[in-house]
């Protein structure tokens, strides 16, 4: 008997044309996973609510279950790298412009459906998720390590036993990191400027909801809920001017804000040629007095923050991917 190998996993994701059209072999790319599941099938049953049957019962089980859904998804982490992290950002956010190797990522009402493949073992086990969306999306850097995905997808039915071959295989690419980077955030609306960052986060949560019907115990579609990017930079200050800005609205000030301040940032990694730009026009920062520490070091501040929809039309966030494959997400 020889087991399962859950070191032999590879996944792929394509674009599809509409919902109810899953992607037929190819995927356009292909990439690994570093932890998760490249499919989960949970399923849900309820234990009947009975009174017992009088003299012939001899216990007090409930009689049967009830299945009720059945929810497929996928949840995994991989790494960024620059032609499966277009695909990803295009899934979470909405809407791409692509000129040559450029691709201008933005926010969309309403999100495409993917086809998320996956191989499973040596034999191996070959799934697809069909009509998928993103739900969530978590792209950080901790120092100097390469940059790291998080991702949760959700969809309406599964194909088990399909065959599949990735055009692009990302898992013989190198990912980008944050070397050569450019970290530049505006805490009040004033002046951009590069800081002293040391990691950062940014999560994309669609809030997806699935839409179950009576006739089947799979979803009849995803539906898109309150879009919300935050995350967390983390700044090795040389000064607490920022702590005090954001506490009271100026880095002199004395007496607490009573309303918010609206910022902005930009973060930049890049590799060789290949990049990915990310920029939020109107951020709300905050933050927290940082800590001591009696074995010495340098002091954290922690700005946690969240997007709000700019004044003036433009997209609240924008993702620009620098890549050498053109036309790569369709």
């Amino acid at each position: 008997m020889t087991t399962i190998q859950k070191l032999l996993t590879f996944g792929g994701v394509k674009k599809q044309s509409a919902k109810g059209t899953p992607a037929a072999t190819p995927a356009v790319v292909g990439f690994g996973i570093s932890g998760g599941q490249i499919l989960s099938t949970p399923i849900e049953s309820d234990y009947e609510a009975l009174t017992l049957s009088g003299a012939t019962t001899s216990d007090r089980f409930a009689p049967t279950t009830n299945r009720t859904k059945i929810q497929p998804g996928a949840a995994f982490t991989t790494g960024a790298r620059p032609s499966s992290v277009a695909s990803f950002l295009l899934a979470a956010l909405g809407t791409d412009n692509t000129v040559t190797f450029v691709h201008t990522i933005t926010p969309a009402l309403a999100l495409p459906y993917w086809s998320i493949m996956g191989k499973y073992g040596a034999a191996p086990e070959v799934t697809r998720l069909n009509d998928a969306k993103c739900d969530t999306l978590k792209l950080s850097v901790d120092e100097t390590s390469p940059v790291g995905l998080d991702m949760t997808w959700l969809g309406t039915s599964l194909t088990p036993d399909f065959t599949f071959t990735a055009t692009n295989d990302d898992t013989i690419v190198q990912p980008l990191g944050p070397f050569g980077g450019t970290f530049q955030f505006d805490l009040d609306g004033t002046t951009i400027a590069t800081e002293p960052i040391s990691s950062f986060s940014v999560e994309i949560n669609n809030n997806l909801q699935p839409v179950f019907l009576s006739n089947s115990i799979l979803p009849d579609d995803i539906i898109e809920g309150n879009q919300v990017i935050e995350g967390v930079i983390t700044v090795k200050p040389i000064s607490l001017d920022g702590w005090q800005n954001l506490l009271t609205g100026t880095a002199g000030g004395t007496t607490p804000r009573t309303t918010p301040l609206f910022g902005k940032f930009q973060l930049t990694i890049t590799n060789g040629a290949e990049s990915i730009v990310m920029t939020a026009n109107r951020v709300e920062f905050m933050t927290d007095f940082p800590s001591s520490d009696p074995s010495g070091g340098a002091a954290e501040l922690d700005l946690a923050y969240r997007v709000v929809r700019p004044t003036d039309a433009t997209a609240a966030f924008t993702a620009v991917v620098t890549n050498l494959l053109t036309g790569v997400i369709t």
